[in-house]
């Protein structure tokens, strides 16, 4: 009889022991650490990318037809805004700030399909279409990068936004238009 309390008592100090042993044990990382990190408001997202990324107005061409789904930080330098329409179709807003001259332009995440360089405004815009439908479009003014992607969205849509929202307001609040003393019209 007391060997049997013996083991019991042995067995109920080794169950005790060894998850000490196990816990102090480093496990090693499962994958690497996403470089997408989500924010609620505009304001934390351009704090956190140290830039001022790019939107969709309220007021614009989709008013009332499209909701705000995501503020997204990745790498912790791009920023990515995404809304989705009524219709299912969705948007991807993204702006980066270039360190430098040799700083990558294309930030549309979209590397398919056949590019082309249009004229809008002052600005030249790269533009594709995927097999798979996707819509997208860069460009560069002052120190920023920006892109828009479109998914499921026609290209009347999309050519709409891009012309008269995204490009007209990248001109008009990053280009030269926005620091008037840059201009060397004095």
């Amino acid at each position: 009889m007391m060997k049997k309390w013996k083991y019991a008592l042995m067995a109920a100090a080794a169950a005790l022991v060894i998850p000490a042993f196990a816990s102090r044990a480093e496990m090693p990382p499962i994958g690497m650490p996403s470089p997408l990190v989500e924010y609620k408001t505009y304001h934390a997202l351009a704090e956190a990318t140290d830039s001022r990324p790019l939107f969709l107005p309220k007021g614009t061409l989709l008013a009332g037809q499209c909701r705000l789904t995501d503020y997204i930080a990745i790498g912790g330098k791009l920023s990515d805004i995404r809304y989705r329409m009524d219709d299912g179709s969705t948007l991807s807003v993204r702006t980066a700030r270039m360190e430098d001259e040799k700083a990558e332009r294309n930030i549309s995440g979209v590397y398919t399909g056949r590019w082309e360089s249009r004229m809008i405004g002052a600005t030249e815009v790269m533009t594709a279409k995927t097999m798979d439908g996707c819509l997208a479009a860069f460009w560069t003014e002052g120190e920023y990068a920006f892109s828009v992607v479109g998914r499921k969205m026609s290209d009347d849509v999309f050519d709409a936004l891009l012309s008269d929202v995204f490009v007209d307001m990248s001109e008009h609040f990053y280009g030269e238009a926005a620091n008037p003393l840059a201009r060397k019209t004095f």
